[in-house]
């Protein structure tokens, strides 16, 4: 069955999405043996049979060494590097898992509250910004999420070999179920990642970001030159008025002043 429909009829707790992440990395596993890479891990790509998860729709793998070109995959899933790149590995498969595991603990993707839309959303993530934590989950749970997460590659796991043991050793979880609400979202379509329509907001979006980050650094320089500016202001009026202090309170050396109202023997 598929797990939206499931977690949606049932509900789930932490301890499920610790099952749910072992058994997938355990489908990657398996597609490393075969050299395949998935290319669209999302809720409703994963299944339950009413003992183990399952990965399923393999419409959107490749097949062969990392690096491969990728095609299609879903927006709300995709990893910074087939974004930008096109280019598809185990990581960012491990990307895409632990964005599934994170919208199933806080109950949204990463960014998607507060009234900011995904597609904002999805333009935080491809920029870098960094996914908040998520209150009232188990520590060690969503340090391996955030991990997987990690927007550069080379900061995530190395393997989904290393985040499945991560994720077997941990200890207390939260086994509480609660309700999911299933999302309907255009952004959980399979779609091409040369999506017309897609590269267009993202790249207005970036326009936009870009456009702000520049102003405020054009101000972070103009406050500075002005405070620098008035730091130097401030020394100077100091150092001119010490000097014309020091010339009205000067005294002639011995009194010796000529006809012309100069120190003959010098100021002292």
């Amino acid at each position: 069955v598929d797990i939206n429909q499931y977690f949606a009829n049932n509900g789930f707790s932490e301890s499920d999405v610790v099952k749910l992440g072992i058994d997938i990395c355990s489908a990657l596993e398996a597609c490393k043996g075969i050299n395949v890479i998935h290319n669209d891990i999302k809720l409703s790509n994963i299944f339950y049979d009413g003992y183990n998860f399952k990965l399923g729709d393999f419409g959107s793998s490749t097949y062969g060494s990392d690096n491969n070109l990728v095609y299609f995959g879903t927006p709300n899933y995709l990893s910074p590097e087939v974004c930008f790149k096109y280019q598809t590995s185990e990581s960012s498969d491990i990307y895409s898992l632990g964005l599934v595991m994170y919208n199933l603990l806080a109950g949204h993707l990463p960014f998607v509250e507060n009234g900011i839309s995904e597609d904002m959303a999805f333009t935080k993530r491809m920029n870098g910004e960094n996914i908040p934590y998520v209150n009232g989950v188990s520590n060690e749970l969503m340090n391996v999420v955030l991990k997987a997460c990690s927007y550069r590659p080379e900061n995530r796991f190395t393997s989904a070999s290393e985040m499945k043991n991560l994720l077997m050793s941990i200890g207390t979880v939260n086994n509480q179920r609660t309700s999911m609400v299933v999302s309907n979202s255009k952004l959980d379509d399979t779609v091409s990642v040369f999506d017309n329509q897609l590269i267009a907001n993202q790249m207005k979006m970036n326009y936009e970001i870009n456009l702000k980050k520049d102003r405020a650094k054009k101000r972070r320089i103009f406050n500075n030159l002005l405070r620098n500016g008035i730091v130097i202001a401030i020394f100077l009026v100091f150092i001119i008025s010490g000097s014309v202090i020091y010339l009205f309170n000067r005294e002639c050396d011995l009194g010796f002043i000529n006809k012309n109202g100069r120190c003959v023997a010098g100021y002292y």
